[in-house]
């Protein structure tokens, strides 16, 4: 008998409370984070150009930020962008072991949304959507949930009586 395996569309996630991001002391303290986020990057093998697209920030901007030098505001754009490549980080290395998860990035990657894409490909051209969309992909994957399962994938759970339902 096959048994039917439900996906959510999307993962939701009302239990978070969001940042007053006019409050200038949590304004100030999510800015520190970004000499963080740039050394996640790094480590993910994104070049400091990429990482400055991805930001929304220039390649200078990143160059003070690590040597100390913060930017007196970031907009609530790239602090989002942050965010994104904070959870993208924290999936790949939950999912991945070694060098599996600094290389995920920049592989080509054959889920249907990604279409053969290099996930950091799909994000440079998509900005904040397609970072949005990489993040639920692997938030899914932890979670155990295949929402974007591609054919291959279907064909190979059917023979185990798995059915993939999406929502």
């Amino acid at each position: 008998m096959t048994q039917a395996l439900y996906v959510p569309a999307a993962a939701e996630h009302l239990h978070q409370r969001l940042p007053d991001l006019s409050d200038p002391e949590t304004a100030r303290r999510l800015t520190a984070a970004l000499p963080a986020v740039v050394r996640m990057l790094d480590d993910l093998q994104v070049n400091r150009g990429q990482q400055a697209r991805l930001l929304d920030l220039s390649e200078r901007t990143l160059q003070r930020a690590l040597q100390g030098d913060l930017p007196k505001r970031l907009s609530v754009d790239q602090f989002t962008r942050m965010s994104l490549v904070t959870g993208i980080y924290k999936a790949l290395r939950i999912l991945f072991v070694g060098e599996a998860s600094k290389v995920w990035l920049t592989r080509p990657n054959g889920r249907r949304t990604l279409n053969g894409q290099r996930p950091l490909d799909y994000m440079l051209s998509g900005g904040i959507p397609a970072m949005l969309t990489v993040r639920q992909l692997l938030d899914a994957d932890r979670s155990g949930q295949f929402g974007d399962a591609a054919a291959e994938d279907r064909a190979r759970a059917a023979k185990v009586g798995v059915r993939v339902v999406e929502g």
